[in-house]
């Protein structure tokens, strides 16, 4: 069975941001498909889940990544190969993809997310806020001071939801940079505020000179989820959302913008 994501263009001005949920993909033949795209590496990996659950929720979301990636570059899923960075970050190899398509991927309980651009750095972070975590403990040993006593003064509900916000922040930006959790949390800035229309302000306190050009956004397709966004460019972006079921189907999908820091996003 070959995938049947075709026709795919990545404009310049443009990122994508596509969704998998594990649930549509449970058919016999996707799993035995999936399973055959992965390289050894990720195999490896798959293999050393001790949950199936776990097991399914990687699956699909490298099934998403390799599907999306052959079907920008017109090739079989297996074709596509990868490099790793420092922190272990994949990039595209692939002598037909040009220019060079940047990506993202993330996954959380049943669903997988992934992002793509022509852009070096773009990262990608989804969270499922129902899970049930001590925000205040993470919060003070991963969030700055400003963070931290804004989340103390908010009811519990606005609490989760803003812990959430600023941790997939985090997560996107670091991964943007291509560093991910080696990067120290404390170190990147954020705050928002609902009644700003710019209403994500960043600082990042390890880098020398203030960068204008970072861009972020969070999204919301489910009420369960928060979807953040990071990407550096001076472009006004588009993002385009889809729901797909790797190799086989993908549909547009609207998703609620919470709020942005972009030069232009519309879903």
């Amino acid at each position: 069975m070959l995938p049947q994501l075709q026709n795919i263009t990545l404009e310049p001005d443009e990122v994508h941001i596509w969704l998998t949920f594990s649930e549509d993909c449970h058919a016999a033949e996707m799993h035995s498909e999936y399973v055959n795209w992965l390289d050894s590496q990720e195999e490896n990996r798959y293999r050393t889940f001790k949950f199936q659950r776990h097991r399914f929720d990687f699956l699909c979301a490298h099934a998403l990544s390799r599907s999306c990636l052959a079907s920008y570059c017109q090739v079989h899923p297996t074709d596509i190969k990868f490099s790793h960075n420092q922190y272990g970050r994949p990039e595209l190899q692939h002598p037909k993809c040009s220019p060079i398509i940047h990506f993202s991927l993330s996954h959380t309980n049943g669903i997988a997310v992934f992002a793509a651009a022509h852009l070096e750095n773009i990262g990608i972070d989804i969270e499922n806020t129902q899970r049930q975590l001590d925000y205040l403990q993470i919060a003070n040993t991963s969030f700055s001071v400003s963070e931290i006593q804004e989340i103390e003064s908010l009811s519990d509900q606005v609490l989760k939801d803003r812990f959430f916000q600023y941790w997939t922040l985090k997560e996107a930006y670091t991964k943007a940079l291509g560093m991910g959790l080696s990067f120290p949390f404390n170190q990147c800035i954020f705050h928002i505020s609902p009644d700003s229309e710019e209403s994500i302000s960043f600082f990042d306190r390890t880098a020398k000179n203030t960068d204008l050009d970072w861009q972020f956004a969070l999204l919301q397709p489910l009420e369960h989820l928060c979807i953040a966004l990071a990407v550096h460019s001076s472009r006004n972006l588009k993002v385009r959302t889809m729901k797909v079921i790797p190799g086989f189907s993908n549909d547009p999908i609207r998703t609620k913008i919470l709020f942005k820091h972009m030069k232009t996003i519309s879903s």
